[in-house]
C-alpha cells in the first residue's frame, strides 16, 4: 500500500515539474493582433488596413498604401487629372 501512495505521490510531483519546466516564460498579449503604427489608410475610399497587406506604390518620392489594386488605379488617374 505504501508502495502505491508514493508511485501516486512521484507521479503528481512529475507533472507539476513538466508543467512548470514548460509553461511560456512571457505572454505577449498583443501577439497575433496588428499594432497600431502597422495600419495605414487608403487615401482613395479612406478604409484602414494592415501595411503588410496593403498594396504600396511610391509614387513622386511619396510612398501611398492602398486596400486595393482598384484604388491604387484610381488615386493615379485622378492624380494624373490634376496635372
Amino acid at each position: 500500500m505504501r508502495l502505491i501512495i508514493l508511485a501516486i505521490l512521484l507521479y503528481v510531483l512529475y507533472r507539476i515539474v513538466k508543467n512548470y519546466i514548460n509553461r511560456p516564460k512571457t505572454i505577449n498579449r498583443g501577439e497575433g493582433f496588428p499594432k497600431v503604427s502597422d495600419m495605414v489608410q487608403d487615401p482613395v475610399c479612406k478604409t484602414f488596413i494592415r501595411a503588410k497587406d496593403a498594396e504600396t506604390r511610391v509614387i513622386d518620392g511619396q510612398v501611398y498604401h492602398f486596400c486595393s489594386k482598384e484604388c491604387a488605379a484610381r488615386f493615379e488617374e485622378e492624380r494624373a487629372r490634376k496635372n
